[in-house]
């Protein structure tokens, strides 16, 4: 991965966290709340990635994809998600990755259609 991508993400990631770790003070998260943050962070890292030009398009959907898993390592598992850590931890674990793919997958397609800006 081209580390001007790698440096130029994280510090998305980190400025997006904070918003995230504001709006969310009591530590509280609902699923509707989790999808949302993941898909804006999503579009948000696809349009900073865009513009940096020493990254292959697989390069910049791979980066994008480690971006948003590290918002939810680093922010969003320690939010109080509803229902038994245990079972709801497990199951995001298994699955955000495959969600993600479909997301940045559907994002890519809208952006090469209408634009990325």
């Amino acid at each position: 991965m081209s580390e001007t991508l790698a440096i130029v993400l994280e510090t998305a990631v980190t400025e997006f966290g904070e918003e995230v770790k504001k709006s969310l003070e009591d530590g509280k998260i609902t699923i509707m709340e989790t999808v949302g943050f993941v898909s804006s962070l999503t579009e948000k890292c696809m349009k900073v990635a865009r513009v940096v030009p020493d990254a292959t398009g697989a390069q910049k959907k791979e980066a994008v994809r480690t971006a948003v898993i590290s918002l939810w390592d680093k922010v969003l598992r320690p939010m109080d998600l509803p229902g038994p850590d245990a079972v709801i931890d497990r199951l995001v674990d298994m699955f955000l990755p495959v969600v993600l793919d479909f997301i940045i997958d559907d994002k890519f397609k809208i952006f090469e259609m209408v634009g990325w800006e």
